[in-house]
């Protein structure tokens, strides 16, 4: 390893970065595409076995190591960071998707004692409701609050990707706590059921800052009491969502400029999903998304589902109106059907 030391700082910054999962982020492909899955385990022991070459690499390579930190037993993870502070802020992406549940018998000691402390300052939290502060202290919740205790660890977290059982709806981080998150992906816990967009609250309240959102099979968004000014793109991926829980969503985002949505195509009929039409009257009558300069609408899965409604819908006629009138205002709207 010492003609590879002997490089210059700049190759071996490129080279690092290169095996860095948040730097050169893995393309995005099918979740269970099982080579991407083993091109990271590849990338990130790569990064390890850099960390033990030198002091000199160790110093640039453990950086990046902790920028994504791939590690299915998060509280490990945690355990590491708790024990060693100076690795916190190099802490970039978490990804929870892969993380287990915990276990009591696997739960490191220096855990639990972080998290007893947690839940001590949560009891003096006034704005969630007595109920639901029962039942986070009692170890009872929904979760194992994982995501409450790495996003507490890591100051620094810019990209948060996180299933919607995989934290508290009730409490999660202190508005306005997680100030360098700009992206936040979200997939349901139940895909057949998808989530609610609603239920997002306490995550868009800790991380204002946000310019990115993606969704995956929401199902659902309820009315919120706030919005997300920095947003500029937002992704609904394989969404079933009826016309007034996506004129929700919008008004979320006002000043949106790049809007995708791919309809679910299955499981439909539980809901009633927008039309093209619907789609553009929403966007015609948010007078606040003047910045809205894209706008792909994927209904190639869901034809047949528009016609179990009472009126049998023409998606092809519909999506070429709704073309010729979102154009005029300067949105290039693409579709597929």
């Amino acid at each position: 390893m010492s003609s590879l030391t002997a490089l210059p700082v700049e190759v071996l910054d490129a080279v690092v970065e290169n095996l860095c999962l948040h730097c050169t982020p893995p393309k995005k492909t099918d979740r269970l595409d099982g080579s991407i899955h083993r091109q990271r385990i590849c990338r990130v022991t790569a990064l390890a076995s850099l960390c033990l070459t030198s002091r000199a690499l160790n110093q640039v390579a453990t950086r990046h190591l902790y920028h994504r930190p791939d590690c299915a037993k998060w509280w490990l993870l945690a355990q590491t960071l708790i024990t060693r502070k100076e690795l916190r802020p190099h802490v970039k992406h978490l990804d929870s998707l892969g993380w287990k549940y915990i276990y009591s018998q696997e739960d490191p000691d220096e855990v639990p004692g972080y998290n007893n402390k947690k839940a001590w300052l949560l009891e003096r939290a006034d704005n969630i409701a007595q109920d639901a502060r029962a039942t986070l202290l009692s170890g009872d919740g929904d979760t194992d609050g994982s995501m409450e205790i790495m996003c507490s660890l890591c100051p620094n977290v810019e990209r948060l990707e996180v299933n919607d059982g995989s934290f508290e709806k009730y409490f999660f981080r202190p508005p306005g706590s997680m100030t360098e998150v700009k992206h936040l992906e979200v997939s349901a816990d139940d895909p057949e059921y998808g989530f609610n967009v609603a239920d997002l609250e306490v995550l868009f309240l800790a991380a204002p800052n946000l310019e990115t959102l993606v969704f995956h099979e929401a199902g659902h968004c309820g009315e919120l009491p706030l919005t997300l000014s920095h947003v500029t793109r937002l992704d609904l991926n394989w969404c079933d969502l009826n016309a007034e829980a996506f004129a929700n969503v919008l008004r979320l985002c006002p000043n949106l400029e790049n809007l995708r949505y791919v309809s679910k195509g299955f499981g439909c009929e539980s809901s009633e999903p927008f039309t093209p039409r619907d789609a553009k009257e929403i966007i015609e009558r948010s007078t606040d998304l003047k910045s809205l300069r894209s706008f792909h609408l994927d209904m190639s899965q869901c034809e047949a589902e528009l016609c179990w409604m009472e009126e049998e819908v023409d998606v092809e006629e519909e999506l070429q109106d709704a073309e010729e009138v979102l154009t005029a205002r300067g949105i290039n709207f693409t579709f597929k059907a």
